[in-house]
């Protein structure tokens, strides 16, 4: 048996594939289109708006023949978090949401570059939508370190693959190929010579009395 050392950079490989692993059983969640609901809420009333708007200011202050195309959706609002005592606290956050298509608005209704921006209260459906992703991924992250914290503290103590392997065997799955192979290429080649003596020993006595015979006589 090879004799592979658990160096850092086969650790680092270690926690790389089992992050990819977690990451497939517990996929993180995309915040919800926004289109429907932009369409709906503003696209739609883009026009009558631009035109009252004109009426009021005289055509003046806003230039309404710039248009800009968007994306998504920067949803400004506020979440209630908790520190370790239990005491809730609103801070400011934004969502983004993504759209499915392009959309053009008046450039004036931007924020920043192809996105479009707006306060919505927590109540909103939307803010609802996007504080259970943002829940779920959360859950997700922390998983994701705790898994890692135990696979480092499952294997911190082993200096080889090796010892490694036979105390978790199913480590396998989080190593590559070639460092497996590695560690059981001997064991392969004893198995062989087992086997090899195995097949020898069936016929060993019949063999080796001609031999010993053979060297009394000799002597």
């Amino acid at each position: 048996m090879a004799t592979v050392r658990m160096s850092r950079r086969l650790l680092s490989e270690i926690r790389t594939t089992a992050r990819e692993k977690f990451k497939k059983v517990n996929p993180y969640k995309d915040f919800p289109s926004a289109d429907t609901w932009v369409t709906e809420t503003f696209k739609n009333k883009v026009p009558s708006f631009i035109q009252k708007t004109k009426e009021h200011f005289n055509g003046e202050y806003f230039n309404f023949d710039k248009i800009e195309e968007v994306n998504k959706l920067d949803i400004h609002t506020t979440k209630i978090v908790q520190d370790d005592d239990g005491v809730e606290d609103h801070i400011k956050t934004t969502y983004r949401c993504p759209f499915d298509t392009y959309t053009t608005i008046p450039k004036f209704m931007t924020e920043r570059y192809e996105t479009f921006s707006v306060h919505l209260p927590r109540e909103h459906f939307l803010v609802q939508q996007c504080e259970a992703v943002d829940k779920h991924n959360d859950a997700c992250r922390t998983g994701e370190r705790e898994y890692i914290d135990k696979i480092e503290e499952a294997i911190n103590d082993f200096s080889t693959l090796n010892q490694a392997l036979k105390a978790w065997p199913a480590l396998k799955d989080l190593v590559d190929d070639q460092y497996v192979q590695k560690v059981y290429e001997k064991v392969e080649r004893k198995a062989k010579q087992q086997q090899q003596r195995e097949a020898i020993a069936i016929q060993e006595q019949e063999l080796n009395e001609v031999l010993l015979t053979a060297n009394l006589l000799e002597n």
